[in-house]
């Protein structure tokens, strides 16, 4: 995998650019902690960051460019109908401490042969290695990536994972949902999934269930 940090459009200014072998391509925002765009084929074109920081944020250089969730990846929620925290959002050089529901992010390290990045942070007691795996190739009929999430740590009650949010979500056959007209998407490991709409947009969240201090969540997102 190459890895790439810099400012990337749609990431953020603490944006981790992996391009994996086989032409499947990702940006983590190491300041909301979440995957925030998913591409094809070229990776990234680094030109405008050659001198210095560069001026600016670059854009992926591939296709098929899909954007994650916004805001951070969990938050736990009085019921399934309570509004996203957004107040969990953090901005730029924010420091908000982990006891108060901040996130702080802890790197990420490399694994097999591939050198697969696994991204780590905790927040609220728990630590997560978050590990997105390519399935398929740019080219092939199932290209897709298997995102595992492990946490650990003290159970935290009412604990949800947004999987997706989008202007519109269905849900498909097979425990699958089709999000948007790009991907489809199943997550697997956690509660009964809920589809609700929520601020003019339709989203996607999970459930948290904890056994022995631990939770695990797969997630598999796939171009149509």
């Amino acid at each position: 995998a190459r890895i790439y940090r810099n400012f990337i459009q749609g990431a953020g200014p603490r944006a981790i650019g992996v391009g994996y072998p086989g032409g499947l391509n990702l940006a983590f925002d190491a300041n909301n902690m979440r995957i925030a765009l998913l591409w094809l084929g070229d990776f990234i074109d680094a030109a405008r960051h050659w001198n210095g920081r560069g001026q600016g944020f670059q854009p992926p250089a591939g296709e098929s460019v899909v954007a994650g969730a916004p805001g951070v990846p969990f938050a736990t929620l009085e019921s399934p109908e309570t509004p996203w925290a957004d107040d969990l959002v953090r901005k730029d050089n924010e420091q908000q401490p982990p006891e108060d529901g901040g996130y702080v992010f802890e790197g990420y390290r490399l694994h097999g042969e591939q050198r697969i990045p696994a991204f780590r942070y905790r927040f609220s007691g728990l630590r997560v290695e978050d590990t997105p795996t390519p399935r398929g190739s740019s080219e092939s009929a199932d290209t897709a990536f298997v995102r595992t999430m492990v946490l650990s740590g003290e159970e935290v009650a009412n604990l949800y994972f947004r999987a997706a949010v989008a202007d519109q979500i269905e849900q498909a056959d097979g425990g699958a949902y089709l999000v948007g007209q790009d991907l489809v998407m199943r997550v697997e490991g956690g509660g009964t999934p809920v589809l609700r709409e929520s601020g003019g947009k339709s989203e996607l969240l999970v459930p948290v269930e904890f056994s022995a201090g631990k939770a695990t969540l797969v997630q598999t997102i796939q171009w149509q």
